[in-house]
């Protein structure tokens, strides 16, 4: 019995570390044919700019890379999926943050004391 048990989970985790591997390598391995590598290259520079300009004084970036999937042609343009994955880190104090000043603000005005309620002293 002991035997069966270990032979099941051995096979078990083969399983799940096959599966995983499968999957890994059918996301990473879908490659753009149609465009080149400095297209792509240039695309990616486009879009991480973007990213610096809009977010560069909020957030530190590190370790910027990218993923392309899903190449498909519509209306006769070549169209792409382009993750881009980098390393993001608030470089300010989260109180200073302008979502965190109107949250602090506003809920100021949502708390207001029932005069009629006694609090026990």
């Amino acid at each position: 019995m002991k035997t069966r048990k270990r032979f099941l989970s051995l096979v078990l985790c083969l399983l799940m570390i096959f599966s995983s591997l499968a999957l890994t390598s059918a996301a990473t391995s879908s490659s753009v044919s149609t465009l080149s590598s400095k297209q792509i290259e240039d695309i990616f520079e486009e879009i991480k700019g973007q990213i610096l300009f809009k977010y560069g004084g909020i957030y530190d970036f590190n370790n910027f890379s990218f993923v392309i999937e899903n190449e498909r042609f519509e209306d006769g343009k070549i169209l792409i999926d382009l993750d881009i994955l980098t390393d993001m880190t608030l470089t300010r104090h989260p109180s200073e943050s302008q979502a965190t000043k109107v949250y602090t603000t506003e809920s100021a005005y949502f708390y207001k004391p029932d005069p009629s309620i006694k609090l026990p002293d």
